[in-house]
Order: structure tokens, then C-alpha cells, then sequence
């Protein structure tokens, strides 16, 4: 078994991610790569496409599905039909580009960023906060 470095092309829309010095282990003719670096592989990739705005249905459901997310809680995030998640990322609809943008900044951040889209209220629901902000009542 020799360990080497190897290259490779992600075609997602018409956008190529070329990743590099990506660890392998080649035993006969099988290169083979461990799946904890192919899951950094694919984060590179989605950070690429976020970080460049490459735009496209592609490149939506590859965030997506980067960030671990199901299709149907993407649309339930977005307050929007499954379907028209699956007619974004096949092209048979445009792509809503702030949907996008929301993907994009949650590979960036953190998908702890979509954390209060989750939480949001439902229709009807009461939400009571504290006033903040250290301003006093004039008397």
C-alpha cells in the first residue's frame, strides 16, 4: 500500500472546485480515501462555492447537503414547498438567490447559524421578551 497526495475535480453547475493534496492510499489499482477527509473534501468544496457565489441549483443542494440538512427541513426553514426546494436545486425553477445566500452563510458560519430560523413562531403564537437596551421611564 503506498500513501500519496491526489487531485480532484468537483463539477457542480458550471462550476469546477479543483481540491488538492487530498490523502490516499493506493493498495493495486484502488485509491482509496478515508471518509473523515472526504467529508473535509466536501466542506472545502461547499466553502468554495459560498465564499465565490457561484450561484445555481446545483450548488444549493451541494450547500445543503454539506451542511447535513434535508431537503423538506431546508423548506420548512424557508417557510416554502418541499417541491420548490427540489425545482431549485434541478433547475426546472429559478433559484431563489436569498435561499441561497442564507446556505451560503450557513456553510460559512456555522449551521448553527440557521438555528433562530428554526425556532421561529408559529402563526398565532404569543413571544415575550424583556425590554433591553438600559433606557429609563421618565416619571
Amino acid at each position: 500500500m503506498a500513501n500519496l497526495l491526489i487531485e480532484r475535480t468537483f463539477k457542480v453547475g458550471d462550476a469546477e472546485v479543483v481540491v488538492s493534496e487530498i490523502p490516499a492510499a493506493q493498495t493495486g489499482d484502488t485509491v482509496s480515501v478515508e471518509a473523515d477527509v472526504m467529508a473535509l473534501v466536501i466542506k472545502q468544496v461547499a466553502t468554495t462555492l459560498a465564499s465565490q457565489g457561484m450561484v445555481s441549483g446545483e450548488s444549493f443542494r451541494y450547500l445543503r447537503r454539506a451542511l447535513g440538512i434535508r431537503a423538506a427541513e431546508v423548506a420548512e426553514i424557508l417557510g416554502v414547498r418541499p417541491a420548490t426546494v427540489s425545482d431549485w436545486e434541478t433547475g426546472k425553477t429559478r433559484l431563489d438567490r436569498a435561499a441561497w445566500g442564507l446556505l451560503a452563510d450557513a456553510v460559512l458560519r456555522g449551521p448553527a447559524s440557521l438555528d433562530p430560523l428554526r425556532r421561529r413562531p408559529q402563526p398565532g403564537q404569543t413571544v415575550r421578551v424583556p425590554l433591553t437596551g438600559g433606557g429609563s421611564v421618565a416619571g
